[in-house]
């Protein structure tokens, strides 16, 4: 884990593009509620606002909003607060009237048929008032199956991949910048959308059950850039969660490294990783996350395949088995049980989404300071090399953000390894065991690497200060030593970085 700190051949190419592979398990229905408009007139913070929002014979519900009107300040912290809480197993989530517009009038989805709507408030900040116009209310999903001759999927919990609701697709946060996140173009997601993490098994007859409001996160409609064409891709953000303040990664830590597909299909395989359809070995794998790894089988205006996929799988990462990194988005079906056909995707390599992601919008924006020199340098018995990247806008007063990301092997497991952080004010370019070190070392940082799991490395933010004069050049890089305490050793190098001061 990262560590956070602080300071086949021609035929297939002709299979191609057939089922796009969406689902949508919730059905929207009328049901209206109107709190009246209410303020706090006594002495003290409390409930002023509380009713049930009940639909029988469901197994799930989102709440859509007519108005949501909260009165007081947050900078002044008598905001008032809309609370939701399921009947069925308690799990709450809370807004202010910046969160609730970011949901865009809309709740996070409840398991059960029953929530209890309130409005917490400070004394004589004003009138508050909630009307409920509608739900989008749970029931089982169909299985759209586009198996390549048998379902081999596994239950997984890579917490790089999401569902995306409600829409009932796959998504995935991507190592860039500003840690946005990818799925299809076809998808249709937009504000209002919500994504979804650490999505718990659906129900005995296959309804959808969800995870806690802390597991749920936002789609920024702003962000949004997507093709749903020859490429079919969309890239986009998504808020911090209404209850930890938290982004996807901030708070699991993980992102697919993007790569260009590899050259040759010879010795590479594909991982397929996603919420699709399923009703074996019984309903309760509906739209879990499941995963399997077959054979690349082709590369070009697509990416075939034949890894195993549903409905529900557009939008997953096509992950490139032998470097886990993500070199496409799986958006297509094609195989079938009797073994012919491939499932496909768009590649990386599209130049639109490559453009998307260099030109971010809404909560993606990063600035464009960073500049990437490359000089990364790996040995055996790692098969990449180590990843730096970095956030900000080099403003004084905001957070600059670094990240340096190692991918162990299996056989690297345990080993010791240690990060030095490098940072020159002018560059050096120098040989250096066996790599170029680019920084000329004016200051060294060393924090030790958990190795215990293959995606590791490290985090943490500075606050960038006031001091630097604009124009300051600096170059930056990350050196690793490992060893297993034995006969095996090595160095290894990320890529440097240069970045000058606004």
């Amino acid at each position: 884990m990262r560590t956070r700190h602080t300071v086949l051949a021609a035929a297939l190419l002709l299979s191609p593009l057939a089922a796009a592979q969406e689902t949508n398990p919730m059905v929207p229905v009328k049901h209206r509620v109107d709190s009246g408009v209410v303020a706090n007139e006594g002495t003290e913070r409390q409930v002023i606002i509380s009713f049930p929002v009940v639909f029988d014979g469901v197994s799930s519900m989102q709440l859509h909003f007519e108005e949501v009107t909260l009165a007081g300040s947050t900078a002044l912290g008598d905001a008032s607060i809309l609370r939701i809480t399921s009947y069925e197993d308690g799990a709450v989530q809370t807004m202010n009237a910046v969160h609730v517009q970011q949901w865009a009038n809309n709740s996070a989805y409840f398991n059960g048929n029953a929530v209890q709507v309130e409005v917490i408030a400070s004394p004589g900040t004003g009138p508050n008032r909630v009307v409920v116009e509608g739900l989008d209310v749970g029931i089982p999903a169909g299985t759209q199956e586009t198996i390549c001759l048998t379902d081999d999927r596994v239950p997984s919990n890579d917490l790089r991949v999401a569902r995306l609701m409600p829409v009932a697709c796959t998504a995935w946060v991507v190592n860039d910048c500003g840690k946005c996140m990818v799925s299809a173009g076809h998808c249709g997601s937009g504000t209002g959308s919500s994504v979804q993490f650490n999505v718990p098994f659906s129900t005995a007859s296959g309804s959808l059950v969800f995870p806690p409001p802390e597991d749920q996160y936002a789609f920024d409609g702003s962000s949004k850039q997507w093709q749903n064409s020859t490429d079919d891709w969309q890239y986009f953000g998504a808020f911090p969660n209404s209850n930890t303040g938290l982004t996807p990664y901030q708070a699991y830590g993980v992102a697919f490294d993007l790569l260009n597909p590899p050259g040759t299909t010879t010795g590479n395989n594909i991982r397929i990783t996603g919420h699709g359809t399923d009703s074996t070995p019984n309903q309760t794998y509906n739209q879990v996350q499941q995963t399997n790894v077959g054979p690349l089988v082709s590369i070009g205006t697509n990416l075939n395949y034949q890894t195993d996929t549903t409905g529900g799988n557009s939008g997953s990462p096509i992950i490139w088995e032998e470097m886990d990194a993500a070199i496409g988005v799986h958006t297509n079906g094609g195989c079938s049980t009797s073994g012919s056909g491939s499932n496909n995707g768009t590649p990386s390599s599209a130049n639109a989404w490559k453009n998307a992601m260099n030109n971010p919008l809404g909560v993606c924006a990063a600035s464009d300071n960073f500049i990437d020199l490359g000089e990364s340098l790996f040995v055996a018995p790692f098969n990449r090399p180590p990843t730096l990247s970095m956030c900000g806008d080099l403003v004084a007063g905001t957070n600059l953000s670094i990240d340096l990301g190692v991918r162990v092997p299996p056989t690297g497991i345990g080993y010791q390894m240690t990060a030095y952080l490098i940072l020159g004010l002018s560059p050096a370019f120098a040989p250096f065991n066996g790599g170029v070190l680019v920084p000329n070392p004016d200051t060294i940082k060393a924090f030790v690497i958990d190795t215990s799991t293959q995606n590791t490395g490290l985090s943490f933010d500075i606050v960038w200060p006031a001091t630097i004069a604009s124009g300051t050049d600096f170059w930056f890089q990350g050196w690793l030593p490992f060893s297993d305490g034995g006969s095996t050793s090595g160095v290894l190098s990320t890529n440097a970085l240069n970045f000058t001061t606004p």
